[in-house]
């Protein structure tokens, strides 16, 4: 039996941009009736700079506002993520760092898009690693701590999955008391004004799902006390046929314009990749293809081997359609698989 992490990254769009009832609100609010309708437990990384910056508007704008009653439709709304018996943990997009709100829309630094590009600690007004994830841990645990005295921030998903392989990364983390990193896509590269990263080498499609001991990073091993575990997204190579989905199709028409960022970065560039190394997907509960879903589920069949093994699925709420696939992915997983969530893992990793 595979034990599966269903996680959803609770934010709006990396651009700024998006609604915060109908990209956020209301499809997590359906998420969760599928969730308590199936029984399932799910981790939610809360984008915590973002939420921070939206939470705040209701200080300087009045009760009426669309701005104060989306801060309390959050609020309200991580409230009810937790006494439903979910999860929540640390995810940062840094660009968010500092956001400045302006005539109704957010003006963000995508020079500090990338988590992995940023120093180990501030400097000339620069966020540091170290600081964005001791402020993010802090700012969960206060914001949920009331609602659940023992809740712990241990585990972290960077924004655009821009982890990276730096030891600053890992220092950051474990220096926080960080248990669970769970950034990486094997077999994902990109080389964009944005993002840079490659994971091609880390794993094979047919090994995703490792013991618990053997889910380390490269830089990980260096940290042998105290360390990290990277938990992986479980992904395979898709054609571009294999990916076309009617989820995957009318979100991409829905949130093309929210989406879209003008932004032009000369600092170097990772080395180029053949265009079959872009071609890897995760199993991603609201957009994977019927096609996908199949191999996924045979390969996450083939792999229980009585081992403690752990995969890693992925959804994000604006993303979500009732052309979704995610009540049926859950339907057919709940048979042979637990479900658990990250800080049930964490539990027992420290038992």
């Amino acid at each position: 039996m595979n034990n599966i992490l269903l996680t959803f990254d609770y934010e709006l769009f990396g651009s700024g941009s998006g609604d915060v009832i109908k990209h956020l609100i209301e499809p997590t609010n359906k998420i969760l009736l599928v969730l308590d309708k199936l029984k399932v437990k799910a981790t939610f990384f809360v984008e915590q700079l973002e939420i921070d910056a939206l939470i705040s508007l209701k200080n300087t704008f009045p009760a009426e506002s669309k701005e104060f009653m989306d801060a309390i439709a959050i609020e309200e709304q991580i409230s009810l993520i937790i006494k439903k018996g979910h999860d929540i943990q640390l995810h940062l997009h840094p660009q968010w760092y500092g956001a400045d709100y302006y005539n109704g829309k957010w003006n963000l630094n995508f020079y500090w898009w990338r988590f992995s590009a940023l120093p180990y600690t501030s400097n000339n007004g620069v966020p540091g690693k170290y600081e964005l994830i001791k402020e993010g841990k802090a700012s969960l645990e206060k914001r949920i701590k009331p609602l659940k005295p023992d809740y712990q921030c241990h585990t972290f998903r960077a924004g655009g999955y821009n982890i990276g392989s730096e030891k600053t990364s890992v220092d950051a983390l474990v220096d926080n008391g960080f248990k669970i990193d769970t950034s990486i896509c094997p077999g994902y590269f990109s080389s964009s004004a944005l993002s840079q990263y490659d994971y091609t080498a880390v794993a094979s499609e047919s090994d995703h799902w490792l013991s618990r001991e053997t889910f380390l990073h490269p830089s990980f091993s260096e940290r042998e006390v105290g360390g990290c575990i990277e938990l992986p997204l479980i992904t395979i190579k898709s054609s571009i046929l294999e990916k076309l989905s009617f989820s995957r199709i009318y979100s991409g028409l829905r949130n093309r314009k929210y989406k879209a960022i003008k932004f032009t970065d000369e600092r170097s560039h990772t080395k180029p990749m053949i265009e079959s190394a872009l071609k890897n997907t995760n199993y991603d509960v609201c957009l994977s293809s019927f096609i996908q879903v199949r191999r996924f589920n045979h390969y996450i069949k083939e792999s229980a081997d009585g081992n403690d093994s752990y995969v890693v699925l992925i959804g994000h709420p604006k993303d979500y359609s009732v052309f979704s696939p995610m009540p049926k992915i859950l339907r057919g997983l709940r048979k042979s698989n637990e479900f658990i969530t990250a800080s049930d893992l964490v539990r027992g990793i420290c038992k």
